[in-house]
């Protein structure tokens, strides 16, 4: 019998189309073995084919030794990176609460002292801004409230406090028109945004626009918690207040809610301007409800009742005003009044 010719072993290749290199190591990795062990073949270069793919698996395993260390390398400089970004905004975030609390005692220098190295540390601190721009605000320098509101809005396009804020500015500068559409954008990013709505109703007040205030007043005392305003302006100590700090959503809310008080003090003398003195009646006197030594709301009531004729009232809100108030404008008012019924 003829002896039939062995059969070739064969590998299919399950790399698809690769290099030839990748394909010789490959082939030779995953190749079935032979019984029988083939001959060297001489490579052009006077080597074996065998002694040429150890050396190319020897300098594969060198690029990828090489390749780890350049990943590790890559891990360590993030890290480093990530840890002194960390411990920048974590100094960043003590001198912005050291602000705070300079803010909250009404020590506005220092506050902007404070927030300034907040963001020197980080310059892309938002929130930084937005709160210096409140301490300015609050020394009366309306201009650079109004750059770091810019600034704020920039960083924070939608926080609704940036708009806020540089509206408020716009009011105290007389502009009341660009004041009302940073207060329309407030209410665009946060509908239920209390002291926007009260703040659009000032500018409204102010542009002798009284129906639109009054709507504005009304928005905002019905997004405004009274609950959360007791708790707030009610709490005794500074215990009672970190309490409330620790509550968080609650505390957002406050942040968020309109002064009642003032608003029913402000709609009544919008409802004043319009002669509904009964409505403006009403609203003095809710806001006596919640804060009984708000000396604006006697006197606007006070007036209210001289108005209408209802003198014995007048008088006992008008001498109210002069044992409360210490505005010398106000007294003088209420005293004024008080001359026309007689009383001195």
């Amino acid at each position: 019998m003829t002896e039939q010719p062995e059969k070739p072993d064969f590998i299919a290749d399950q790399f698809g189309n690769v290099q030839d290199v990748r394909h010789l190591k490959y082939t030779q990795k995953y190749a079935p073995s032979s019984t029988r062990k083939p001959k060297d073949t001489p490579s052009p270069g006077g080597r074996s084919s065998q002694s040429g793919s150890q050396s190319l698996r020897k300098s594969e395993s060198y690029m990828y030794v090489i390749g780890a260390l350049v990943v590790i390398a890559a891990i360590l400089v993030c890290g480093l990176y990530n840890a002194r970004l960390q411990s920048l905004n974590n100094a960043a975030n003590i001198y912005f609460n050291e602000a705070e609390n300079y803010f909250d005692e009404g020590d506005y220098d220092e506050a902007i002292a404070s927030y300034d190295k907040a963001i020197q540390l980080r310059s892309d601190f938002g929130q930084a801004y937005n709160n210096r721009g409140l301490a300015y605000h609050a020394k009366g320098d309306y201009d650079k409230a109004i750059e770091d509101a810019n600034k704020a809005i920039e960083l924070l396009p939608n926080s609704a406090s940036g708009y806020n804020n540089r509206g408020n500015a716009y009011i105290e500068k007389g502009d009341y028109d660009k004041a009302i559409a940073d207060f329309d954008k407030a209410l665009q990013l946060n509908p239920k945004f209390a002291k926007a709505y009260y703040n659009r109703g000032l500018a409204y007040y102010d542009k002798g626009d009284y129906d639109k205030a009054i709507m504005d007043f009304g928005q905002a005392i019905q997004f405004t918690s009274e609950t959360s305003y007791a708790m707030l302006h009610n709490a005794p100590t500074d215990e009672g207040y970190e309490m409330l700090k620790r509550m968080g959503d609650r505390l957002e809310a406050i942040q968020f809610d309109a002064d009642l008080p003032l608003v029913y003090l402000n709609r009544g003398t919008a409802y004043y301007a319009k002669d509904e003195l009964d409505q403006a009646i009403a609203d003095y006197t809710k806001a006596i409800q919640l804060q009984p030594d708000l000396a604006l709301a006697y006197y606007g009531r006070g007036a209210a009742y001289y108005t209408i004729g209802d003198y014995d009232k007048a008088i006992t809100d008008l001498k109210k005003v002069l044992e409360l108030n210490n505005d010398s404008t106000t007294q003088q008012a209420a005293q004024a009044l008080l001359n026309e019924l007689g009383i001195k």
